[in-house]
């Protein structure tokens, strides 16, 4: 009845079940751990996505102010040098007094309108 070799056999079954046991649980362990992990690592970079693409907003909407702002201040110049012009410079109409066309070529424009 008390044969030692069939206590040595379920002690080793029993050892064999507990380690068993421990290995899965330590594994499991570890994979929760690993996906946490992995949680917490999207959340976060999904939270700095958010802020740079706040960011890329705010900066956006500040270049376009500024390029705003340098528009109406060059069609305001525009406008200042337009009023300060001389008369001859606005009435010929394709600016030839300004681009390098001779005399001779501007009576032939001249002359085919």
């Amino acid at each position: 009845m008390h044969n030692p070799a069939v206590f040595a056999l379920v002690e080793t079954c029993l050892w064999t079940v507990a380690i068993s046991l421990t290995v899965g649980l330590v594994i499991s362990w570890r994979r929760d751990r690993r996906k946490a992990r992995l949680k917490r690592v999207r959340r976060e970079i999904a939270e700095t996505q958010r802020q740079l693409q706040s960011l890329a907003f705010r900066h956006d909407a500040a270049l376009r102010a500024q390029a705003h702002e340098a528009r109406k201040a060059l069609i305001m110049e525009s406008f200042r040098a337009s009023k300060e012009a001389p008369v001859s410079a606005r009435e010929d109409h394709r600016c030839t007094n300004h681009n390098g066309v001779s005399e001779r070529s501007k009576r032939t424009i001249n002359n085919e309108h």
